[in-house]
């Protein structure tokens, strides 16, 4: 993956600056990774990663 698991925890922190939000944030994007791997097929994100970020990125800024 591109995006580290300390990158998530970084941004996060700096965003919630709450350690127990930061956990939260992580351990519920594990589980879905986990949890429903055929939603999330690692060459399909790593793909369409940069149309879909750029999209979110522009629409917020």
């Amino acid at each position: 993956m591109e995006v580290t698991l300390e990158a998530i925890i970084a941004i996060v922190s700096l965003v919630s600056r709450s350690p127990v939000r930061v956990w939260t944030f992580v351990g519920y994007q594990m589980d879905l990774m986990q949890n429903q791997p055929a939603m999330f097929p690692l060459r399909q994100t790593r793909e369409s990663r940069g149309h879909d970020f750029g999209q979110l990125r522009g629409g917020s800024s």
